[in-house]
């Protein structure tokens, strides 16, 4: 049966689940897991994959961007690592 990909959370599950045990070291599946909560959470789980724009992805840059950890602004390198997780998510 075809998979049907739909939502964000569908992308993201999906990715995981056809990602072959012991491909990856922990440090980088705990890294993409980190940063897979934060586009899930601006983006919006629920959000339909086919309809994600240019606009959006800025506007989650610029949110991010204005969050703090530990007090300390997020740093725009954090910001393009998680971008980077998307763009292998996505093109996956």
């Amino acid at each position: 049966q075809p998979v049907v990909i739909r939502t964000l959370t569908d992308l993201f599950r999906i990715y995981k689940e056809k990602t072959p045990r012991g491909s990856k070291e922990k440090s980088t599946i705990d890294g993409e897991r980190t940063h897979e909560k934060h586009l899930l959470r601006l983006l919006k789980s629920n959000r339909i994959v086919k309809c994600l724009t240019v606009r959006d992805m800025q506007d989650y840059v610029e949110a991010r961007l204005k969050e703090k950890w530990c007090e300390r602004p997020i740093q725009p390198d954090t910001v393009h690592k998680e971008l980077t997780t998307f763009r292998l998510v996505w093109n996956w």
